[in-house]
């Protein structure tokens, strides 16, 4: 899995819903892109970070496309908002599965982070997540199966505890 975060937990993708479809689509694209990333499994944006879980061959490769793109969109978003020279992204971070029971429970996590940072009532309710895509191919109830088997617990406790519920008056 791989985490990006913006510097100080700041909302800056989450600058406006605009923003936020616009870094999607971005962010998609440069996945397509990266040298050393096989496949695409699950992926969730939220205002100040986002996590994609993937499979790669080489991670380092991966982080140096994914630092191609937080230069360019810091450079934009900055100029957009009149900002020049401010810290936009913090850091990425890789976390590599351990076992299908951590790859499924990642799996669970990463749909239902918009939850957790309440940002969103329902996972079903978040535009910027591959549920939907989850849904439609393995279908509700067998996604049901998957988070009663395979529980997110306490999973990002300590490292991914922000509250972004006050991101929705903004957006």
């Amino acid at each position: 899995m791989m985490t990006a975060a913006c510097f100080e937990h700041r909302p800056h993708i989450g600058f406006s819903t605009d923003r936020m479809n616009s870094f999607r689509d971005e962010l998609l694209a440069a996945i397509r892109e990266m040298d050393g990333l096989e496949e695409l499994i699950a992926r969730v944006l939220l205002p100040d970070h986002d996590h994609f879980l993937c499979h790669a061959t080489d991670i380092r490769q991966c982080k140096k496309d994914l630092g191609l793109l937080h230069g360019r969109t810091s450079f934009n978003w900055n100029k957009d908002e009149n900002r020049a020279g401010r810290k936009v992204w913090f850091r990425a971070a890789e976390t590599v599965m351990k076992s299908d029971r951590h790859y499924w429970a990642t799996v669970n996590y990463i749909h239902r982070n918009p939850v957790r940072h309440a940002c969103a009532r329902a996972a079903e309710d978040w535009t910027w997540s591959s549920l939907a895509d989850w849904r439609k191919g393995a279908g509700v109830a067998a996604l049901s199966n998957l988070e009663e088997e395979f529980p997110v617990d306490e999973y990002g406790k300590g490292w991914d505890d922000d509250d972004l519920s006050a991101w929705k008056a903004m957006a």
